[in-house]
């Protein structure tokens, strides 16, 4: 079940631009990569919920095309509608390296059995 958080972030984003789990296959711009950080709550009975913090990274070599697939992929996530997932928007930074931007956000995902 741990990995249905990363499916249902790549489900929701992977239409927007390449999109990799910790680190891209290729660096053809724009792309996106994510990480997140999964707990797992239990009881006796067992798990109940997950909840991860996770972070997408989005790089381009122009600043517009960046933003533009940043706001695409919060777009996509503040949309989604199914009730298993609370995805909410924690934070956002813009920087630029090496002529490489970056745009991180990072969500709160909690995932109910």
């Amino acid at each position: 079940m741990i990995e249905s958080i990363g499916t249902k972030l790549t489900s929701l984003c992977g239409g927007i631009l390449p999109f990799y789990l910790s680190e891209a296959d290729a660096k053809v711009y724009p792309y996106a990569v994510y990480r997140q950080d999964v707990q797992t709550f239990r009881t006796k009975d067992g798990v109940y919920k997950y909840t991860a913090e996770s972070r997408i990274r989005v790089f381009s070599k122009d600043a517009d095309e960046a933003l533009e697939k940043a706001e695409a992929i919060k777009a996509a996530l503040d949309a989604n509608t199914d009730p298993a997932f609370v995805i909410r928007l924690v934070q956002e930074t813009k920087d630029c390296l090496e002529d490489v931007w970056r745009i991180d956000v990072v969500y709160f995902v909690k995932q109910t059995s």
